[in-house]
């Protein structure tokens, strides 16, 4: 809703609770609005057009209520002694699209996740998001979207938004061999509050360990890059996503992670009663020839992922 004051996300879960706040930002009139529903996932939208929405962030809120919906305008005066008024053009009620996969990508949920992830791809702005306990442990639960590579490669991405549905939330970038949840994989992720980590699970099955320390304090927005050498593999931050600096030990040799691997986005909620939502764009797959693990590849050839 927009106030004078900016615009607020509320919320009520139940009957009778007390109204949350979930996310405020600077905004004013005039201003385009829009709530989106998915089952009982609800996120929120502005616009400067009508045309191009961008997610508010933080205002993901999963509601556990089932069925039907009251969906329309609500204003208030704020004052019991005073009228509000406001003008609303451009109102329109529709009926989203079924979920899909963008062409050329595969998406899934991984695990025994209680909310369905989701993923939308406009212009070269990704939307992605996904309920789950965490990536990590001997089994995860997630969401990814991917592609299959069987090169040495890299993928890179602009995380520009992220709900902080607990501080060890995660999204990021991921190379995996299978959607088993307990699949071998190496990733590096962006947290709320847990800084920057590069995880992996050596074999099938095996506890999850962290490839270096945890680069405290990094948040949203971040650029991340994960790059594949043979079964070497290394992680990069950036702070304009044209210099990379390597991720002080993340270099990691995984002989299990060989031949096709799956390479692409994975968010998980890191709390498996919500749905964590963030936005990432300049998502790019850069192959090189003769790539090591000893320097930074030259010659790369970029392609972007949409």
């Amino acid at each position: 809703m927009l106030t004078p004051g900016g615009i607020s996300v509320q919320y009520r879960v139940t009957q009778g609770v007390y109204t949350g706040n979930q996310a405020t930002i600077v905004g004013a009139v005039p201003a385009w609005l829009r709530i989106n529903r998915q089952g009982n996932v609800f996120t929120a939208y502005t616009s400067a057009d009508g045309v191009t929405w961008t997610l508010v962030p933080n205002s993901t809120k999963t509601i556990g209520v089932a069925g039907a919906f009251l969906a329309g305008m609500a204003v208030t005066s704020h004052q019991v002694t005073a009228m509000g008024s406001a003008t609303f053009t451009n109102v329109a009620l529709t009926t989203p699209p079924p979920v899909t996969c963008p062409n050329g990508w595969a998406c899934t949920d991984i695990g025994p996740v209680t909310t369905s992830g989701n993923q939308a791809l406009n212009g070269n702005v990704w939307t992605v998001s996904g309920s789950g306990t965490d990536i990590y442990g001997t089994a995860d639960q997630f969401h990814y979207v991917y592609q299959t590579t069987a090169a040495n490669n890299a993928l890179a991405a602009h995380i520009t938004a992220q709900t902080n549905t607990s501080v060890s939330a995660k999204v990021g970038l991921m190379f995996r061999l299978s959607t088993d949840p307990s699949a071998p994989y190496y990733a590096i992720y962006v947290t709320p509050s847990s800084g920057v980590e590069v995880q992996y699970r050596a074999a099938q099955g095996n506890s999850a360990g962290n490839a270096g320390a945890a680069i405290a304090g990094a948040t949203v927005p971040q650029y991340l890059r994960v790059l594949r050498a043979g079964t070497t593999f290394t992680a990069y931050t950036s702070t304009n996503g044209v210099n990379w600096t390597l991720v002080p030990g993340s270099s990691k040799t995984l002989p299990n992670l060989t031949g096709s691997l799956l390479l692409g986005m994975a968010i998980t909620a890191h709390n498996g009663a919500k749905v964590s939502t963030a936005t990432l764009d300049g998502v790019t797959f850069a192959t090189a020839n003769a790539i090591t693990s000893k320097r930074e590849p030259h010659g790369w050839h970029s392609v972007r992922m949409s």
